[in-house]
């Protein structure tokens, strides 16, 4: 092993000591607290930050859609349905009105056996059976069968069958409109971005509370003004340029950094921002975490040439020892070859030949290669080229 490679493994031991020993130590045990500034966090009824304030009466809160005060006449925001107020006039406060439902807060199990809980086409006790199926429901009128040739309970309004004989079955039928299943929703994916009002109350698709929940409705922070705010719009703990979905945009790429490590080829996030990341992204492919389990090499002709550093030793193509051995690796142009690189008794060009053995120097004035150390003779190849000019040859 020549010096070069002493020096190298040297400088790799110290920095794996030094990475191992300076690892965070953010796994013990501390402080549960966390902030509350996400969406998630805003909406659980939790005093995540500890500081006294739950949810939308938390300062990192107030910057939510839903926490905002509801226009008049709704209850369709997590404030409104927090205040102890019928704010729509439908009779039902807070939690008790169906429009509050898409709040963690309200979304907690709940004995099925009220007039409201009974109609509104939910399983509210988790147990399997939906309004007038559930023995808590059983009681009401509405629950009841129907007489003979009416269809105007919620029963005979969810079996299947044109009870009155109009021709019109369940919510087919004008007389079941009122029941809240047959009432029009604006709760799916495809009705949340059709652009229409499906369950008149004025709001459209991401804008009714009612769709909230569904991906392309929650907040984002993915254009050039969202990521230069200060906010972390959508509640993922990340602001601005700290956030990977910014790191696209110019004013953020003094934040991007190399996919380079079993960590960061391991961790969901496009690092570099070139639209590929973790094991998709080529300088990842190396890496365990990425092979299954098993190890790449860089000794092809491939991937000597490719400009990765491919089995992870910190040296790329043509630098990594592993690639000597290809025609593009080896020495460097007659022109680039020197006095110093033909007498430092270093095998510069990896190709196994050291100095005067090289034919590399041969190239060389005579007077200069003159000049070179003689070299053991156990270290010559057979057809050293350095005998053409009659050099002297330690025996």
């Amino acid at each position: 092993m020549n010096r070069k490679h002493v020096f190298y493994w040297c400088i790799v031991g110290s920095l794996t000591l030094m990475f191992w020993g300076c690892g965070d130590d953010s796994s013990k045990d501390g402080d549960a607290r966390v902030p509350e500034n996400t969406a998630e966090r805003c909406q659980d009824g939790i005093d995540n930050d500890g500081n006294g304030r739950v949810d939308c009466k938390d300062d990192g809160c107030k910057a939510f859609a839903f926490c905002q005060e509801a226009e008049e006449g709704k209850e369709n925001t997590l404030v409104a349905c927090q205040d102890g107020n019928d704010n729509d006039g439908d009779g039902l406060a807070d939690c008790d009105d169906s429009d509050c439902q898409v709040f963690a807060i309200c979304q907690k199990k709940k004995a099925e056996n009220t007039e409201e809980l009974c109609k509104d086409g939910l399983d509210n006790d988790g147990n399997g059976l939906v309004d007038c199926k559930d023995d808590g429901c059983k009681s009401f009128a509405f629950c009841q069968e129907a007489e003979a040739g009416k269809e105007d309970t919620l029963v005979a309004c969810q079996d299947g069958s044109d009870n009155d004989g109009n021709g019109l079955a369940d919510c087919d039928d004008p007389n079941c409109a009122a029941f809240d299943h047959c009432k029009p929703k604006e709760n799916t994916e495809d009705l949340c971005q059709d652009g229409l009002d499906n369950d008149g109350d004025g709001l459209i698709d991401c804008a009714d509370s009612d769709c909230v929940a569904f991906d392309h409705c929650k907040p984002k922070e993915n254009t050039e003004a969202l990521c230069s705010d200060e906010v972390d719009n959508d509640g993922d703990d990340f602001v601005d340029c700290n956030d990977p979905d910014c790191l696209v945009f110019e004013h953020c790429a003094a934040y991007r950094i190399a996919e380079n490590s079993a960590e960061l080829c391991s961790d969901g996030i496009d690092n570099d921002a070139d639209g590929v990341k973790d094991c998709d992204s080529i300088s990842c492919k190396h890496f365990d975490v990425c092979m299954g389990g098993g190890k790449v090499g860089e000794d092809t002709l491939e991937l000597c040439s490719d400009g990765n550093d491919n089995d992870g030793d910190g040296l790329v193509d043509c630098a990594d020892v592993e690639c000597k051995g290809f025609q593009h690796c080896l020495g460097k142009k007659a022109d680039d070859v020197t006095k110093e690189m033909c007498s430092d008794k270093d095998d510069n060009d990896g190709d196994g030949l050291i100095d005067c053995a090289d034919p590399d120097c041969q190239q060389l004035p005579t007077s200069a290669v003159m000049n070179a150390p003689t070299i053991p003779i156990n270290t010559r190849p057979i057809n050293a080229v350095v005998e053409r000019h009659g050099l002297s040859i330690a025996g």
